[in-house]
Formats: structure tokens, sequence, C-alpha cells
């Protein structure tokens, strides 16, 4: 009684407003656990990340799925039955905890789950409730384990072994190769291989779709998928060596194009069409944004044209007996399109799901907020800032390319390029002590800038065989990040082919693994600078060059609890090891050292290989245990030369940084090849070993969304779930649609009171499955959920002579009172809860409804009734202590508010009695 006195006194308006409850008929439903003695204990549990939203914790997948963490910083708190905190602890690294309770805490506890307000963890929401994950409020016995709860975040989700969209850059003119793909939908196949792809297996025989070519689109590289709208948005991109899009025979490199794929969510296709969406450059009016106008100044882009584009040998080298590439400067000391890699057009792109997009520009480093309307161009552009405030680089410029949306913040990478530490005149020098990248991020929910890594150095950084791995080939130049710079970089070295290879960093894309990891990839400039064998120039000398690209792929580990750059550490330091190398010979891994991604490389035994092989741009399904990686040569090589000079992806796999292996060894995927092996003619018109590939996007569905969840009865009528409050089991559920017309599921309260509708179930409009999951939701629209089951009501059923209890009145105790008030109102003589707007991934078990019995006495009076006429006469007076008891007309008991029996009472003083 004493606890029952607390809980009315503590939420006295629902004491008030008990009295005008809706009255239902019904039977009593079983008793509420009592109270046990007092003890300390704990209860014990796991909050983690269901990537996958259906609420199992997943640890061991193949390829194609998502693999479940532990999250840290999740505050767990624990309410005996009169609403008193006894116990709180908060979630360690690998997201278990252990909560004491206080040793006068009552045996039923209420235990609350909350996610932090603000930083990376408030993008948190409750993932499905299942097998393995209540919600944030539920309900236990001191010491109890394994109160896990599930938590996801709406855009880090992706569906089992998800479609693709792959890109590449076409090189030479339009009358060589106007026919050739720039840009594919195909399927991830689990891994992304299935077993029926064999070793020769080169791009026609891969289930890909063309989606776009280079008479469309051009050149083109950062790409961004909307779930929302089922759209993939390409970027247009300054490259020698490949055609601009152009409008009116004028370049456009601030060209955004669309690809609609083929299909639906539920039978995506592998098709799809791509058309010219915006020139962003006429979105901003009276202002120049990712080029320049002066031909003889930086920025300006030239005409087709006047670049004197022309196919090329893409393939083996052929000493200059071809007109092999020609993309040179227009006349003596005018800009070409040379020195406007990196510096002119669009860098990387991203999108937030909700019809934004933001773009980087390479010219004034600006990011830009481009709003996508349902149809039509956007006419709307907004710079967010300068993204390289704050970024300060010595003896050269700072330089922004990638852009990454994670958990409320653009995070964007920039290079100190070190320009004016370039000698011309002593070009196999390498002075890079003033490279560096910065991760700089801005805040979506305040506007504000501020940097999140770095600076930190690139000179020492991926010195890890930039060129090939034969001893007699390595040079200065090839085994480290050099410095931008736009002098012709190809030099020749006795007794060795004449290469022009000259890695320059771009930071041109950022991905967040499933712990908050960053995996860092990295353009080589001089690869989009290059094409394989330069039979001219830029400045019209003629002398072949080979060329290959060296990018690299970093990781960034997240070694603390935190988020801040206190937390993050570039790999060799302390936690984030460099565990391995693609070398065999020892005296190549002394030399060259180890690194994270070492399955970064390709290999032939008849030929040597090249250690680093990426194309800098990447693709990571969220919790999904693989990375991709554009490359030249993804594949490893046998004698047919069918994977030498190609161009792809590879998949590396993130817990040990080598390739994922299945079914062939260095588990990559030809997009092109050379000209001697073309299998398809699509492959023509492929770089080789030098920048052939563009980027990459994984189409993950939009996170499917599930809502319900608790029938209670509330003893004290207060309208709040207490810690020894019963569920109650059988109750049924209906869910229409916003009109209350259309019945599109049903659901049937469990034993601990728990319903759910989710989108991933088929609409059951009938009586449903008897379980506790219903079917027909689906998001983006509002719903009814109604209890209007006559028969639940009728005697024998669980609501019988039992009402709604107050609704929405809040706790003024628990800081998450949403999810434990009664939500449901009478409408037409039945509880109704109305929802809000349901958005993907964005889980409400907040819809709870309690009952309660009002209550009622009966009595009133024995008395002796002297002439036996049974009138209450004056003078007949009451009679004292008379022991009276109570059944139903079958004989059972009847129960009182508490569900507790009500046996016997005795009369008072003057003869009266009451059975309360």
């Amino acid at each position: 009684m004493r606890n029952q006195a607390t809980k009315m006194n503590r939420t006295k308006l629902g004491s008030s407003i008990m009295v005008i409850f809706a009255l239902f008929a019904g039977v009593a439903i079983a008793s509420s656990v009592s109270n046990v003695a007092e003890a300390a204990s704990s209860v014990s549990g796991r909050v983690f990340q269901d990537f996958a939203s259906n609420g199992s914790f997943d640890t061991t997948v193949a390829a194609g799925q998502a693999a479940d963490i532990g999250i840290a910083g999740i505050d767990v708190a624990a309410y005996d039955a009169t609403g008193a905190k006894v116990g709180s602890t908060t979630t360690t690294a690998d997201g278990t905890y252990v909560l004491p309770v206080s040793g006068n805490a009552s045996s039923q506890l209420r235990i609350e789950f909350a996610i932090p307000a603000t930083g990376p963890l408030a993008a948190f929401r409750s993932s499905f409730a299942g097998t393995n994950s209540g919600t944030s409020i539920q309900f236990a016995t001191a010491g109890a384990t394994g109160i896990d709860y599930g938590i996801n975040v709406p855009g880090e989700y992706c569906q089992n072994n998800p479609y693709l969209s792959v890109s590449r850059l076409c090189a030479g003119a339009p009358a060589g190769i106007g026919g050739a793909a720039s840009a594919w939908i195909t399927q991830y196949n689990g891994g992304p291989f299935t077993t029926a792809h064999g070793w020769t297996d080169v791009y026609n025989n891969w289930d890909a779709t063309k989606v776009a070519t280079q008479s469309t689109t051009g050149s083109i590289l950062g790409m961004a998928w909307d779930p929302s709208t089922r759209k993939v948005y390409h970027a247009a991109y300054v490259r020698r060596h490949a055609l601009m899009h152009e409008v009116g025979g004028k370049p456009v490199p601030g060209a955004i194009f669309v690809t609609t794929p083929q299909g639906t969510a539920a039978s995506p296709g592998v098709g799809g069409t791509t058309s010219f969406l915006v020139d962003l450059e006429s979105l901003m009016r009276d202002t120049r944004e990712f080029s320049g106008s002066d031909p003889n100044a930086d920025g300006y882009i030239p005409t087709n044209a006047a670049r004197k584009l022309e196919f090329f040998n893409d393939g083996i080298a052929d000493g200059g007996s071809e007109n092999d590439g020609v993309d040179s400067d227009l006349v003596a000391g005018q800009d070409g399109v040379f020195e406007e890699v990196g510096r002119a057009g669009i860098g990387d792109i991203a999108s937030d799901g909700n019809g934004n997009l933001y773009v980087v520009s390479l010219y004034n480093k600006n990011l830009y907020k481009v709003t996508i309307p349902a149809s039509g161009a956007p006419t709307e552009m907004t710079s967010l800032g300068d993204i390289s405030q704050g970024v300060s680089c010595t003896n050269g410029s700072a330089r922004p390319f990638s852009v990454k949306l994670w958990r409320g913040a653009l995070y964007l990478g920039v290079v100190c390029d070190g320009s004016l530490d370039f000698n011309p005149s002593t070009p196999s020098v390498v002075s890079n002590e003033n490279l560096s990248f910065t991760i700089q991020k801005y805040d979506l929910a305040t506007s504000a800038w501020s940097t999140f890594f770095g600076p930190h150095p690139l000179n020492a950084t991926g010195r890890i065989d930039k060129g090939h791995a034969d001893t007699a080939n390595v040079r200065a130049t090839y085994d480290a990040w050099n410095p931008w710079t736009n002098t012709y970089a190809g030099t020749s070295t006795s007794g060795l082919p004449d290469y022009s290879t000259r890695p320059q960093p771009i930071l041109s894309e950022i991905e967040f693994d499933r712990d908050g990891s960053m995996i860092l990839a990295f353009r080589d400039r001089n690869g989009d600078i290059m094409g394989t064998y330069e039979s001219e120039a830029p400045d019209g000398s003629s002398s072949p060059y080979a060329t290959f690209a060296s990018g690299d792929i970093y990781r960034v580990c997240r070694t603390g609890i935190g988020f801040s750059s206190s937390d993050y550490t570039f790999e060799g330091g302390t936690g984030c090891a460099q565990t391995a190398s693609h070398f065999s010979d020892p005296s190549l891994v002394t030399r060259q050292g180890l690194e994270y991604y070492w399955g970064d490389f390709w290999w032939r035994i008849d030929r040597g290989g090249h250690g680093e092989i990426s194309a800098g741009l990447t693709a990571l399904a969220p919790g999904f245990p693989d990375v991709f990686m554009t490359a030249f040569d993804p594949r490893d090589g046998d004698n047919s030369d069918k994977t030498f000079y190609s161009g792809g992806f590879r998949s590396l796999w993130n817990p040990t940084g080598g390739p994922s292996g299945s079914p062939n060894v260095g588990s990559g995927v030809l997009f092109y090849a050379s000209r001697s092996n073309v299998d398809n003619p699509n492959q023509l018109g492929g770089f080789s070993k030098t920048n052939g590939m563009s980027d990459i996007e994984v189409l993950c569905d939009q996170a499917p969304v599930q809502i319900g969840n608790r029938v209670w009865l509330d003893s004290d009528l207060d309208g709040i779930q207490d810690a020894d409050e019963t569920p109650v089991a059988g109750v049924t559920v209906r869910l229409y649609d916003a009109t209350g017309t259309t019945l599109l599921g049903t659901a049937i309260t469990d034993a601990t009171g728990e319903y759910y509708f989710s989108s991933t179930l088929v609409s059951e409009a009938a009586a449903g499955n008897g379980d506790r999951e219903g079917g027909g939701l689906v998001a983006g629209a509002s719903y009814l959920i109604r209890f209007d089951n006559p028969a639940d009501y009728a005697q024998g059923g669980p609501l019988y002579s039992y009402g709604l209890t107050a609704s929405d009145l809040r706790d003024p105790v628990s800081a998450l009172d949403d999810l434990i008030d009664s939500d449901a109102r009478p409408v037409a003589n039945y509880p109704q809860i109305t929802t809000s707007v349901i958005r993907p991934g964005v889980n409400d078990h907040s819809y709870d409804v309690g009952f309660g019995k009002p209550a009622v006495s009966v009595g009133d009076y024995v008395w002796w009734d002297a002439d036996k006429d049974g009138i209450q006469d004056a003078g007949e007076k009451g009679i004292p202590n008379v022991t009276l008891s109570i059944t139903k007309a079958d004989g059972s008991p009847v129960v009182d508010v508490n569900g507790q029996p009500v046996t016997t009472t005795t009369t008072d003083a003057d003869g009266y009695y009451s059975f309360g």
C-alpha cells in the first residue's frame, strides 16, 4: 500500500482524471506480480547496431551481408515499481553493460535505454524488436541477463546482395568510341561474385547492363545514390584525354546527370536510362563556381575540338608508332586541361537521401547544397562555405575533393599539394615534406565548420611500392607521394622503359566502416593527366612514355569510444596496426614496409607486379565486411594476359585488409580490357593502367520500418507503465490507413503484451496469423491503430470489464516519458491511436495502451431485522464484526483493480461493510 500511495501521489493529474475513461465489458486478466524482498542485484545485456534491421545480433556473415557490432556510450537506467531510479550505467566499447541495482529496489524493474542527444550517436534510433532485441523500454527482474537493445541509423542500412552502379572514363574522340559504356548497373552477387564466373571472365561475362555512354555524359567521376527517389547522380569530371560534355559547343564542367535504374525496390532489374539534368554553373547566376572564363587564366576548360582529342592505343607499348594521345596546350603559355586536373570542375558528390545533393567545387573550393525537385531540373544551389577554411598549407595550396555524409555531418577530404616544392630542373628529387591531408567537418544541424582529423603528413605515408615490385624498376618518384606539378613529368632513365609515373595525392573518397573507422582512398592526379602511352606531350613534343597510376587506400582506426580526433589513429599507430604486405620477398617487405590494406596490388608470376593499383574511388555498404576499390588490373594475372592492361574494381576484406578472395584470386571484376584483349566492343577506349575507372556506388534500399508496442494493465490508473504492472496478452490490434476505412494489418499481443507492424511483412487484411507481428506498413504515410475486436471486451476476452487509463500524461521521473505513457483515446467506443508520418528506418515503439478497472464497491449494511419485514426500520441496529465473502456467480474469485482476489470483509461497529 505504501508503494501504491507513492505512485498515486506522484502523478496527481492521472488520479484526478481517472473517472472519465471509457468503460468496456470484459473479464479480469492475470494478477500483477508482487514485489519481492529487497536485495542488491544487477541487470546486464548489450546494445548493438542492427544493420539489417531484423532484431537479430548477426556477427558471423558472408560477403554480401552486414555484420552487427556493439555500441558504446548508450545510457541505461533502472526504475523500480515506485518510479524511483535505482541504477544507471553506460555501455562499454563492445556494447555490453552491467547495471547495478541498489539494495532497496524491488525485483520488478523498468529498464530504459537513452541515446545521446548530440554527436554522431544522436543519429541512432531504435531498431526492430526481434530475437535479440527489445525496445528502448523493457521490463525485467533484478538479476536478469540478456536485456539487449538493437539500434540503427536510418541511412546505414542495406539489403543483402544489393545492386551496384559502376562508372568508367572513356579515352579519345567520339569517332573512335562513341558507343563505349561509361556507367553500368550490375549485381553485388554475394561478394560480388558467383561461382559461375571463371578465371577468364571479363566484362561480357558479368551481369552488367549499360545505362550511360560517353556520348551522353562525357567524362564523369563523382556519383551519388538517392534511395528515396531511386536515382543515381553522376558529376562531370575534368580528365585529360577524355571528352567533356558540351552544350552548344561549350564544355560543361558543372554538369550533373541522372540515371533512373530499371524496376522497383522489390524488383530492381539491372537496366536503366541516363540523361543530362543540370549545369550547376547556371544556378548561381553571375559567378563562376566550377571553371574560369579566361583562356589565359586558371580554371579555363578548352573545347573538345580545341584539345585535338584522338582515339589512342590503350594496350601494350608500340614504341610511338601511333598517335597514342593528343590533348595538348592550345598555344604556348595558354593553359590546357593538363593544368586543370584536380583544380577545376566537380570533385565528389553525396546525397542525403532526402532530395539534396552536396557537391565539391574544385575551382573555388566551396561546398554546395543542390536541392533536387520531385520533377524537373534543380533551380536552387547554396554555398555552405569554403572547404579549405582553417587548413594551413606550406609551399602549396589546399585542394578539396571528397565529401561523405555520415551521421548528421559532412566530412570532406583536403590535401596540401606542396606544389611549390617541385623543382622541374631536378625531377627525380622528391621533396614532399609539405604534403599532408586533413578531414574537415560540416555539421548540418549547426552549420559549423571544424577540423575532424589532421593535418596528417603524406611524406612518409604510402611508401609501399607505388611502381613495380621489381627492384630494378623502383625509383624514388614511384615509391612516394610527390608534390602536385603542372610540369610534364615524363623522364627517361637509362636501361629502363620511359615512365611518366609521379604519384600526386588527391583525397578522393572517405568511407566510414561499421565501427566508425575511416577508410581513405587517394587518387593519383598524374593518373588523370596521362594516358597509357603518350606520343605527344602537352608542349607538343613527341616521345612515348608508359604510365601507370598509383593511388592508395588507408585506414584511420577509431581506437577510442568517442568521436573526437583523439579517438582516431592513422594506420601504423597504436591500436591500428599495419599487419601484412603483399610481397613475399623479405627484402621488398623490409624496404617497402607493411600496410593495413595490403590487398591493393596486382601480381603475375612472369611479369612481376604493381604494389598499388587503386584508382581512388570506393564503395562500402553499411555494415558489410568488404569495401570495393576501383583499380587498374583488378584481378591477378595468368598467362593469357586477359587481366593485363585492364580496369574495374576489387573487393577488400576490412577486418584483414586483404582481398576478399572469392571465387577468383584477387577478388577483382573487369570492366574494360586492353585493345588486344577485347572480348566486347564496350571495353574499347579504356585507360589501361592509368585512371580509367570512375566511381562506384552500392544501391541500398531505404531502411524498413516498424511501429508498436505494448498493452498493459495500469493498476494504479496513472497512465504510466510501472515496473510491477502486468502486460495483457491476446489483444487484437489492427492497423488502418489514415482514413480508418482500409484494414492493412492485424497483430495479437503476446505474453509480454507487445505487438508490432512492419514494412517487411505483406498486408494482412484478414484476421492475421495469430502472432504479435502484423504487416501492411509503408513509409511515408500515417496510420490509425485500433483495438476494435468486440470479442476482446466480451466475457472471456482479455479486456472484459476494463477501460482505458489516462492518456499522454508523461512521467516527470523518467527521461523517456512518451515511451512509457498510454497513447490511446476512445473513438467510436474503441481505443484508437493516430500515428505520425512514418519515415524509413525511424521505428516508433511509443504506441502503448494502458487499461484499468474503475474503482467500485459493493456493500453496505448488516442489521437486526426485528420485525422480519426486510425493511431497515428505525431502531433496528447494525450488527458489528460480521464476516462476509464475495464471489462471481460461478463461484470464481472477484479481483480488485490490482488484479488481486477480493476474499472477505467485516462489518464495522455500526454494521456497515464494503468490498472495495
